[in-house]
């Protein structure tokens, strides 16, 4: 599925690339270039949610079986028996963007309860939510500021970084990953080498078998081959990848 993450990662390469059109010499274009965040927010919100509800009803393995003309009696029972949205505890990473925020309000509203975690520490006072341009129906939403269970920060050093992905990870039943890319968040989730050794760590070891991961922010924050060890070893249940290392994915 090509969802607008991906889309507007494309568009960004593409306005990086091709020159814009402009007037004489010291004017400006005759249109303005825009930043569409807040149009991506309430999609992606939805992409979330829908495949956390695919995935813990079975709607991927019973349109699979169907797909076969198999009978489907040895998942009927697992598909009938899921925890609602309301139940759940969802972790957003880089929640305090405007598209954290719409994710989270959203969420929020189904009863679920979200917690997030962002890279820097915020001082008394200092504000924490970049500023949303809502529409009629987000005004009918919870605020932001209200949806959030709690926040914790990720900043430190190495050592304290990994204590406390460790601990906003371990008691999550949805993982979101909303985060850019950075020197700071780059293969934040994939193996970590642990300081001082030759030994790495895998901090989705911490997750609850029973997580689902969602990647919509970039795709070099989660390292893929660390998700396959986490699936392969049962660390996590389910990924939701819209986004990848390499874009385009190439044909193989």
């Amino acid at each position: 599925m090509l969802s607008l993450a991906r889309s507007a990662s494309w568009i960004n390469k593409f306005l990086r690339m091709s020159p814009l059109p402009h007037g004489p010499t010291g004017t400006h274009p005759k249109f303005a270039v825009t930043r569409g965040a807040s149009l991506f927010g309430p999609v992606m919100a939805e992409y979330i949610i829908g495949a956390t509800i695919a995935t813990h009803r079975h709607i991927y393995q019973l349109k699979q079986i169907q797909s076969t003309g198999a009978t489907p009696f040895g998942i009927v029972e697992k598909a009938s028996t899921f925890p609602l949205v309301s139940q759940l505890r969802v972790g957003i990473l880089g929640e305090t963007g405007t598209i954290g925020q719409d994710i989270t309000r959203r969420i929020y509203a189904l009863g679920a309860t979200v917690v997030g975690a962002g890279r820097k520490e915020r001082k008394e006072g200092e504000k924490w939510l970049q500023r949303q341009v809502e529409s009629e129906w987000d005004k009918r939403l919870p605020k932001a500021s209200d949806s959030f269970s709690s926040f914790i920060s990720l900043e430190g050093d190495d050592a304290q970084h990994q204590n406390k992905l460790r601990a906003f990870l371990k008691d999550l039943d949805v993982i979101v990953n909303v985060l850019p890319s950075t020197s700071e968040t780059h293969y934040l989730l994939g193996w970590r080498q642990i300081e001082g050794t030759d030994g790495f760590t895998e901090p989705l070891s911490v997750c609850k078998p029973s997580s689902i991961l969602v990647n919509v922010g970039r795709g070099i924050v989660i390292c893929e081959a660390a998700v396959c060890s986490a699936l392969n070893k049962g660390f996590i249940r389910h990924a939701n990848l819209d986004v990848f290392e390499e874009e385009p994915l190439p044909p193989t």
